[in-house]
């Protein structure tokens, strides 16, 4: 006989095993929320980058655990809570089971339908925390804009004038007509120098040497999707590209890097502000330009000589513009144009013969150069550029006040009018038409009477072409003239920090949930007040519960009715072969107690022993009262 000092209720420790179980789980939830803008630099930055599937494996365990801590809790709780329900209440074998499998989230194939599909559920919802804390622990690939430097960019100072500005010279220039002196445009070419390297080729002229790259600019310029950026190489280092317009600006990129004044790794992208020109290009058809081919002369082979002859509506006074090309085998495909700026009027004007180009003849372009200082954004990843203007609410002031870096542009597009022509094609023209074929499926117009289509094409053809003339004159600054300045540039390194935002805040309300239920059920039992040291999840409990309860439970099921039948004429019982399935489980119904009755024939009774025994049916009155 077992003492009744031994059935004292259950120990303290075993009360607190749940508040216990969520004080880690509490204290890492908590810390992910505090410190879920943080970045991680050094040696953990390394260990991610360089062991992410063990970095893994790590998160995978880190995160088994912490929800079997909370699933615990939860678990506990429940058991907890139906145990305080136990004593003296009267309840099937078939719901002690169900008791049991949730206080154990484990699937019971024995149970009816309309328990197992709730168990089910619950078991599948028990790896939900799990992939809860995965996502919150997971280490995440992030930008640190914490880091600032500075970088050199290019300035046309009168220092560097020489250099940015010896191209083209105005000089006078005998008249043979007027028999006076004209001042004229002079193209010094032995100005012109060049450094090549594996950066790229940086010349001091824009043109000759770039004319290649300048016209395939001018034949890319536009997308034929409009919502998709165009990325065109850096026309001095083209190992690097522009996402959308250069606007002239960003010349530093690919030639010169940033410098920090603390130590760095992994940077990944940096972003500063350079003052540079929102050139703007707008077109029209002028039927009274008096620019246009001449042909002066053809040979007895068929090919022809012109003349672009004639003054753009901009020319200084008595100044015209004069220059040959030839057409071979009578094939006029030609197309030219001239340029010119002064007195801040800057203007283009095309002219083409009367074959496969005419619908460019007489396109006039005027071009605006406005100061603006643009946000210059590079990706080192990408190895792209995105150059925006910047939001600053002032205007800015002209950075080259002389306007010779205007006029030395304007005239570069000039020179390259005179310089791309062909005896077998027009490269000028081929150029230009290839853009229109682009704007053209942008727009989903092909008519060649819509000169709205043509005009917008040529627009963006020269702004491409000057952007990439400015972009070439800063490079030249950096590395031939070395005129630079310095400006600030705000870094962003590649860091890492814990978890992504959704995922820390579901665990920290999961987490929050649960210890709020903690307190409430702490609050509502008082401490779990008198709650017996019994627990029907062990099976050895069970068991000696049961056996004390003498042999009313195992009769009720072995002679089950429905398992009695007739052999020889007789009665007969057919054992139980020990299925859990069994239906007379559904039938029994017990009770539990502390020896506060007497047990059934061959029980404890009186003894303090905690008692699982055979329920007696119910007065009318308690049926009543149970219903």
């Amino acid at each position: 006989m077992v003492p009744a000092s031994r059935l004292s209720t259950t120990s303290l420790g075993e009360k607190l095993l749940p508040g216990l179980a969520l004080v880690p789980t509490t204290a890492v939830s908590l810390s992910l929320f505090a410190t879920r803008n943080h970045h991680y630099q050094g040696h953990f930055f390394d260990l991610v980058q360089d062991s992410r599937s063990a970095v893994q494996v790590v998160v995978q365990i880190l995160s088994l655990i912490l929800a079997m801590l909370q699933l615990y809790a939860l678990r506990k709780l429940f058991a907890l809570a139906t145990r305080l329900l136990l004593p003296g209440r009267r309840l099937s074998l078939e719901t002690l089971s169900l008791w049991v499998a949730i206080s154990q989230t484990k699937l019971d194939n024995t149970l009816p339908m309309g328990y197992s599909v709730p168990i089910s559920v619950l078991v599948v919802l028990t790896g939900l925390p799990s992939a809860l804390w995965a996502g919150a622990l997971t280490p995440i690939l992030a930008m640190d804009a914490q880091l600032t430097g500075i970088i050199s960019i290019p300035q046309f100072s009168s220092r560097s004038h020489s250099v940015w500005a010896s191209q083209f010279q105005i000089r006078p220039l005998y008249n043979n007509v007027t028999k006076e002196y004209d001042m004229q445009v002079w193209n010094i070419l032995d100005n012109c120098t060049e450094i090549h390297d594996l950066r790229g080729t940086i010349p001091t002229c824009p043109v000759p040497a770039l004319q290649g790259p300048l016209l395939a600019s001018a034949g890319s310029a536009t997308t034929v999707d409009v919502s998709i950026a165009r990325v065109h190489s850096k026309i001095d280092s083209v190992s690097w590209a522009y996402s959308g317009r250069s606007y002239g600006v960003g010349a530093s990129i690919g030639q010169t890097g940033p410098t920090f004044n603390t130590n760095y790794n992994a940077l990944v992208a940096y972003s500063y502000q350079e003052l540079g020109y929102r050139t703007h290009v707008e077109c029209l058809k002028n039927g009274s330009s008096g620019v246009a081919l001449i042909p002066v002369e053809t040979n007895d082979s068929g090919n022809t000589w012109y003349v672009l002859s004639g003054a753009l509506p901009n020319e200084p006074p008595g100044t015209v513009e004069n220059f040959g090309l030839a057409s071979l085998n009578n094939n006029p495909s030609l197309l030219t144009w001239a340029a010119r700026s002064y007195e801040g009027n800057n203007m283009v004007v095309i002219a083409a013969s009367e074959k496969d180009l005419d619908r460019f003849n007489q396109t006039q372009c005027s071009i605006t150069f406005t100061p603006t200082i643009f946000d210059v954004r590079v990706n080192i990843t990408s190895k792209t550029v995105r150059v925006e203007e910047a939001e600053t609410g002032t205007e800015a002031e002209d950075f080259e006040p002389t306007g010779d870096l205007v006029f030395g542009t304007v005239q570069s597009l000039n020179l390259l009018g005179r310089m791309s022509n062909s005896f077998y094609t027009s490269v000028l023209g081929n150029a230009l038409l290839s853009n229109v074929y682009n704007m053209e499926f942008q727009r989903n117009k092909f008519s060649t009477q819509d000169n709205s289509v043509l005009l917008a094409a040529v627009e963006e053809s020269y702004a491409a072409m000057i952007d990439d003339i400015l972009v070439a004159y800063g490079a030249s600054q950096l590395l031939n003239a070395q005129d630079t300045k310095e400006t600030v540039v705000v870094g962003q390194r590649q860091a890492v920090h814990i978890g992504k935002h959704i995922w820390i805040y579901f665990t920290l309300a999961f987490n929050g949930a649960i210890v709020l239920v903690f307190l409430l059920e702490l609050i509502r039992t008082r401490f779990w007040s008198g709650l017996s040291r019994f627990d029907y999840t062990n099976i050895k409990c069970t068991i000696t519960a049961a056996s004390a309860g003498g042999m009313a439970i195992a009769n009720k099921i072995v002679c089950a009715p429905d398992r009695q039948g007739k052999q020889d004429g007789e009665s007969s019982v057919q054992p139980w072969d020990g299925s859990p399935s069994d239906p007379a489980f559904e039938k029994t119904i017990i009770v539990f107690s502390e020896g506060s009755a007497a047990s059934t024939a061959g029980g404890y009774g009186g003894t303090g022993i905690p008692t699982l025994r055979l329920a007696s049916a119910p007065s009318a009155a308690a049926r009543l009262l149970e219903d």
